[in-house]
């Protein structure tokens, strides 16, 4: 499967296997959606990536929480990962 080009959103992007799935897929050509409750973290797995002139946004997510899903689809509708606009 090509990955280069396409958009990947990878839960858990700030540690462990989603943070190796982000950097995998970034290395690939994929823009990246990295998502994590630790914003930190998240946001040091998007400098990598765009250190290695990758694109990758972050979005505070926290998939145990019930209203995340319904804040995730609404600020994704405003912007898309890598973009400097809000």
């Amino acid at each position: 499967m090509e990955i280069a080009g396409r958009v990947a959103l990878v839960t858990g992007a700030g540690a462990g296997i989603g943070r190796a799935t982000a950097l995998r897929l970034a290395r690939e050509g994929a823009t990246v959606g990295a998502a994590d409750f630790d914003d930190g973290a998240g946001q040091e797995t998007v400098d990598e990536i765009e250190a290695a002139a990758g694109r990758a946004g972050f979005v505070h997510v926290d998939a145990h929480a019930r209203q995340t899903s319904g804040q995730w689809s609404t600020s994704r509708s405003r912007r898309s990962a890598g973009s400097t606009s809000s």
